[in-house]
This record gives C-alpha cells, sequence and structure tokens, in this order.
C-alpha cells in the first residue's frame, strides 16, 4: 500500500499492537519536594541504639522507627518501685503508731497535736502511695508514610528539642 501526497509516494507498513511503558524524561533545575511532610521529634533523651527503617522505605502507623537505650529509664523505674516499698512501710508503721496515739490520747496521756501530727503523717504517706504512677509508654509513629533522610543514628543522643529525622511523605488516603 502506497499513499500518495504532495511530496510523493510514501510506503505503509502494518505491525502488530502491543502495550508498554513509555519513559518520560524530563530535565531542568528545580527542587523537588514532597506534598506532605511530618518532623518527627524525640520525647525523651537517651542515646539511640537502632534505626528500624531505611531511607526509603514505607512506614506504617504505630511502626517503630527507633530504640532509645532503655537501661536509664529501667533503673529510674526501679527506684520509683522501692520508694514506693519504703512509703508503704512507712504507711504500715504511722497507721500503727496513729492507732497507739488514739488510745493514748482517750486516757489524756497523749496531746491533741501529737494525734493531729500523726493523722497529718499518715494523710502525706497515703497521697503519695496512690499517686506514683509506674510504667512506660512506646512511642510510635501516628500516620503510615515513606521515610526519607535520617538525621541520626546509633550512638548518637537526641535532645527532645532536636529533629531525630526530617521528614516522613505521608502516605495517600
Amino acid at each position: 500500500m502506497i499513499a500518495t501526497g504532495g511530496l510523493g509516494a510514501v510506503p505503509v507498513v502494518a505491525g502488530v499492537v502491543s502495550s508498554h511503558d513509555v519513559p518520560i524524561y524530563l530535565r531542568g533545575v528545580g527542587t523537588v519536594i514532597a506534598y506532605n511532610t511530618d518532623i518527627v521529634r524525640s520525647q525523651i533523651q537517651g542515646q539511640i541504639t537502632q534505626i528500624a527503617f531505611t531511607e526509603g522505605q514505607t512506614v506504617g502507623a504505630g511502626g517503630l522507627l527507633a530504640q532509645i537505650d532503655p537501661r536509664p529509664y529501667q533503673a529510674q523505674l526501679e527506684q520509683m518501685i522501692a520508694t514506693r516499698g519504703r512509703d508503704q512501710a512507712q504507711l504500715t508503721n504511722a497507721l500503727a503508731n496513729l492507732d497507739r496515739y488514739a488510745q493514748l490520747q482517750a486516757k489524756d496521756y497523749a496531746t491533741p497535736q501529737l494525734l493531729d501530727t500523726q493523722k497529718a503523717q499518715v494523710a502525706q504517706l497515703q497521697n503519695a502511695i496512690n499517686h506514683i504512677d509506674i510504667g512506660f509508654d512506646v512511642a510510635a509513629l501516628s500516620s503510615g508514610g515513606q521515610s526519607s533522610k535520617v538525621r541520626t543514628g546509633p550512638g548518637r543522643k537526641p535532645h527532645p528539642s532536636a529533629r531525630t529525622k526530617r521528614r516522613v511523605k505521608r502516605a495517600p488516603r
């Protein structure tokens, strides 16, 4: 088959139809910016022992980003448990003394001030024991996305006001 036009005869060739990707390259000077970015900050201070993702990895909501050395916080937890045990022992002793002073005051062998002081000590120890919150929470990523440049690593000590990771591109919703 030959098509004729104003310039002469042009041969037309038939071929098999196929479907595939066609690469498109754009060249230019500029900056690529993510649609959505999040800045992740440490809420506590401590030495990072592990980064749990690699640059460009997709991180799901609730996913672990980094692990901070738990030993200082474990020692603090054990100290709080010991303090609570000491306060409970002191409360038991203060309650026994309050009972003794109440019996002595009923016989006029103890002053009302001594009884009031012991009641205040019992209340103080009860309040101290009831307001100790022992436990740890785990920090996790609130929304999923793709990680970008990491600005920290194992052995570094992030401060709560410092950035630990620059960007997380949020997953489309």
